[in-house]
């Protein structure tokens, strides 16, 4: 669903399966290179999902490693960062 104004934050939480799975199939159709579902991602917004500091921190981690899990050997992850 992503019907919410921090559709791919709140992913990151309930649903990382399918981050993961968008970024194989960038990398399925020829992306070198993956960029990580964090650019939603600030305390205000989590806070607003009803998530602390702390388990804000760790989806924002969870955006990279999505990303790696997903990366073939030579594939490359680049941080997005928004402007909130």
């Amino acid at each position: 669903d992503i019907d919410h104004s921090l559709w791919s934050a709140r992913c990151l939480v309930s649903n990382p399966g399918v981050i993961r799975q968008a970024h194989q199939d960038y990398y399925g159709a020829g992306a070198r290179v993956a960029i990580t579902a964090s650019y939603q991602a600030h305390l205000g917004g989590f806070r607003d999902l009803g998530l602390g500091p702390a388990e804000a921190a760790e989806a924002v981690r969870r955006s990279v490693a999505l990303a790696r899990e997903a990366a073939p050997p030579a594939g490359i992850v680049a941080g997005s960062v928004g402007s909130y």
